[in-house]
């Protein structure tokens, strides 16, 4: 009997939801010829926002606190060190830095033979520290995976370990087709926001931190909406900004204009309420959301910062980050568009997408990854 290539998918926290890319990776993988165990250091699906399972066929929940995370996380490291040598696995996949950075101390007595690390953001190696443990314990076993061609250069430039050998890109995407199929039409999801039909609305979704950009976004709506009443900006998201921004919204009275529903799970459901979609990220490595509205046929506005320009082209309007003119100017114009003109804005985004971003391109590279250094069935059990 053939021996399954055994993999583990390390992630700092639990948060699964549908056609989550983590969730995509192993969608890529056939049980046939591999066995999945996702391991999430922190959180369990009853105390995530999703309560979602993995559709792994193992999970296991170390439930660390937000302490051991932290320091030299000597503890949580131990105790994931029996693991993995109780497991003995021949293939790691890492999400986030910390996940990385803790298996690439780990392997250095692990020795698994291939290790995959993720790494999603801009801004992961800034510190120096970080620079010199990924010089200190990137080796042979490692290769890095950018979800953009941004990130990509970002690494490269560090240098610290990271070259042309051990740095790849696997573009994020999205399952276009199952999207568009639970996907709400325009009344129903301005229904659930409590949008009227005739408003012409500009949103967005993300977490309310300072990286997104929400305070230029307001503002930038704010000089548009004292030409014309009859428009709407919708912030969907949660998190520790809230508060100062709706504080800013109030002292400002558009309360009735710009609208906070908290976070909503599947706010991708709700991208046809938008007439406009903005992206107002200080910094982003390959936005899914992006994607997202460009499935639903939104026009985009969005900063032209890490991948986006990328995502986008010359199918948006990019404008510079924490421009607040820029982002007034630019919602202006879609905002004058004929809706004809709008509507043929959204299909080149959506073509785009389709030809650029697909989920089946995605699973096939990771499949050909986690396959490489390994050898289905070349062991006996």
């Amino acid at each position: 009997m053939n021996k399954r290539i055994k993999v583990l998918h390390l992630q700092p926290k639990c948060s699964v939801r549908i056609s989550d890319l983590q969730e995509e990776i192993i969608e890529a993988l056939p049980t046939k010829n591999f066995e999945v165990v996702t391991a999430y250091l922190t959180d369990t699906p009853e105390e995530s926002t999703s309560g979602m399972h993995s559709q792994s066929e193992r999970v296991k929940y170390f439930k660390f606190q937000k302490k051991d995370m932290k320091g030299l996380r000597l503890s949580l490291m131990r105790q994931l060190l029996k693991f993995c040598r109780e497991e003995n696995f021949d293939v790691v996949i890492t999400h986030r830095f910390k996940a990385l950075d803790i298996m690439l101390k780990l392997n250095k007595f692990l020795k698994i033979p291939h290790c995959i690390g993720v790494v999603h953001n801009l801004d992961d190696f800034n510190r120096f520290y970080r620079k010199l443990n990924a010089l200190m314990f990137l080796d042979k076993y490692w290769t890095i995976v950018t979800v953009s061609q941004a990130v990509n250069d970002y690494l490269s430039h560090i240098g610290y370990g990271f070259n042309n050998h051990n740095v790849i890109t696997i573009n994020n995407a999205i399952d276009t087709e199952k999207l568009l199929k639970r996907v709400y039409s325009r009344e129903k999801a301005r229904k659930q926001l409590g949008l009227s039909s005739d408003s012409f609305v500009f949103g967005t979704t993300g977490r309310m931190v300072t990286v997104k950009g929400y305070l230029y976004l307001i503002k930038g709506f704010e000089k548009l909406y004292h030409s014309d009443k009859n428009i709407k900006l919708v912030l969907i998201g949660d998190g520790k900004l809230k508060k100062e921004l709706q504080q800013y919204v109030n002292e400002k009275n558009l309360q009735t204009a710009i609208l906070f529903p908290g976070e909503i799970i599947d706010a991708k459901l709700l991208m046809p309420a938008f007439d406009v979609f903005v992206l107002s990220s200080l910094s982003e490595g390959l936005p899914l959301v992006l994607l997202e509205a460009m499935a639903a046929k939104v026009p985009v506005i969005a900063t032209k910062v890490g991948g986006v320009p990328s995502v986008i082209s010359d199918q948006g309007e990019l404008i510079d980050s924490k421009d607040v003119d820029q982002l007034f100017h630019a919602m202006e114009k879609y905002y004058k568009l004929p809706k004809d003109e709008r509507k043929t804005l959204g299909e080149k985004l959506f073509q785009r997408l389709i030809e650029s971003f697909d989920i089946k391109l995605y699973r096939k590279k990771y499949l050909e990854l986690v396959q490489k250094n390994t050898t289905i069935g070349n062991n006996s059990c």
